[in-house]
């Protein structure tokens, strides 16, 4: 009797120092440690964040992932982080007492960019306005910054306006949040004032200023009277090449043209003309000075 009374009193007692074992040999956490304490996703994707329990040797580092907003983000409970709408999140991982958060920034991007036009033709000091949408419309970031290739031949400004500065070709691109997209510039000369020209003219005997100031024409026999030609405003015409930057050619090919030669066209794109004439030895010489592209 007295034998087993010692061998349950043993029993005891190693159970007893086995608890207090345990219980001395549990390993407290003290502190967790993100990977991240910012993380930026777009919508749809997902991205990882670790947690790092000291010291290394804790017992328990049952780690408890939450968000504070899964219509922005999801968390799982092993850190993954789903991006589920634009916004912001908060995102805690705690353990018992202990708790650390990072911020989530979810952006939904932008997949196109939508220009009006992508082939514009202007004028030299004309100005053209893009109008430019951003797919999709709720996009985080839609704010369009513009650049042109070339800025000698044209200009573009932050509301995607171009300005014209001389005859060429050049690119204009748009771009928002990482995506682009092009235009095709062309610039042509812009031609002379030919309203500003007549009404300067000390002498508008024989030529006629187009409506729309497009094109102005002389005609150095405008009553079509047989054998007679004005030689005033023949002297006017010459005069008037020299003045518009015409070659000296254009004026020998017209002092050269026959009745039967039809009508004569010769295109100056350096100055922005179309000269077009015909003679007849009874109605004299006709010249037509036309803006292009008018």
């Amino acid at each position: 009797m007295k034998t087993t009374i010692t061998k349950t009193l043993s029993v005891l007692f190693v159970a007893l120092m086995l608890l207090f074992c345990l219980a001395s040999c549990d390993v407290p956490a003290e502190s967790l440690v993100l990977s991240h304490t910012e993380l930026a996703i777009n919508v749809g994707n997902s991205g990882a964040v670790t947690c790092t329990v000291l010291p290394e040797d804790a017992s328990d580092k049952t780690v408890t992932w939450t968000s504070s907003d899964n219509a922005v983000a999801t968390v799982n409970n092993v850190g993954v982080i789903t991006a589920v709408g634009a916004g912001s999140c908060t995102i805690t991982v705690s353990l018992g007492e202990l708790s650390e958060s990072l911020t989530v920034t979810v952006k939904k991007p932008v997949d196109q960019i939508v220009l009006n036009k992508t082939d514009v033709t202007i004028k030299r000091e004309e100005t053209f306005t893009f109008t430019c949408t951003v797919v999709p419309n709720d996009a985080s970031n839609k704010e369009v910054s513009w650049v042109s290739s070339d800025t000698t031949v044209a200009t573009v400004d932050e509301n995607g306006t171009i300005t014209g500065l001389k005859a060429g070709s050049c690119t204009v691109t748009a771009t928002a949040d990482g995506k682009s997209t092009v235009a095709n510039i062309t610039v042509k000369e812009k031609g002379p004032d030919f309203k500003k020209i007549y009404n300067q003219m000390s002498d508008t005997y024989g030529w006629t200023l187009g409506a729309d100031g497009s094109y102005l024409m002389a005609d150095t026999n405008i009553y079509d009277l047989d054998d007679y030609s004005n030689s005033g405003i023949w002297t006017a015409i010459k005069a008037m090449n020299t003045s518009l930057g015409l070659p000296d050619s254009l004026s020998n090919d017209m002092g050269q043209t026959t009745w039967s030669m039809g009508k004569q066209k010769e295109t100056f794109p350096s100055v922005g003309i179309e000269v077009t004439w015909t003679y007849h030895p009874d109605k004299g010489m006709e010249v037509t000075y036309k803006l292009l592209d008018n």
